[in-house]
């Protein structure tokens, strides 16, 4: 998985990617922070049967960021005392995204950044693999997200996005791996 790829899916405005209704955002305060840019459920073709969060951070030059002194912090919704939900640090080498969460069937997963200097972050919420069998091609339990935050102050108001039949998702699943192929094959002209 190339962490590249998903960058011109990044729009501040609507983050929240083809994640129906399910997954939205929790933003942080005003000012300086992490701010999610991009919630993107992965279509069948990438996903490949994997189950997971996989994160990446920009500074607020849209390169990809330090991620000295960050960590991913997470939970999930029912998670009991005795039920460890580890940071998961800043560890993969690029060009994969630099962190990764797995999910586990019936997990509904919230997920931020934490910084050691301080800056808040967004939080995004609702992130599961229990979509139907079928949709999107994905299976129930094997559906994957990238997520992608951004240093900033401008504050994002994410907008809900409708409730999509199977068909609907299908040709938006169908635009977005023809978007990505033709993206992919531009880069690789370059």
């Amino acid at each position: 998985m190339n962490r590249d790829d998903y960058r011109h899916l990044i729009d501040s405005r609507n983050p929240l990617i083809n994640t129906g209704a399910y997954a939205r955002i929790e933003c942080a305060p005003p000012g300086m922070a992490w701010r999610a840019v991009c919630v993107y459920h992965l279509p069948a073709l990438i996903n490949a049967g994997m189950c997971g969060i996989f994160i990446d951070c920009l500074d607020t030059g849209d390169r990809w960021a330090s991620t000295v002194g960050l960590t991913v912090q997470w939970t999930w919704e029912g998670r009991r005392a005795n039920e460890p939900a580890p940071a998961r640090p800043f560890e993969k080498r690029p060009p994969e995204p630099r962190a990764q969460i797995d999910l586990r069937v019936g997990q509904n997963t919230s997920l931020w950044i934490q910084d050691g200097m301080g800056a808040p972050s967004d939080r995004v919420l609702g992130l599961h693999s229990n979509v139907e069998n079928g949709l999107d091609g994905n299976m129930y339990g094997h559906n994957s997200f990238v997520v992608i935050f951004k240093m900033s102050s401008v504050a994002i108001t994410p907008t809900t996005q409708p409730t999509l039949t199977l068909e609907q998702r299908v040709e938006a699943t169908e635009r977005a791996i023809a978007e990505l192929a033709a993206w992919r094959q531009s880069m690789e002209g370059d």
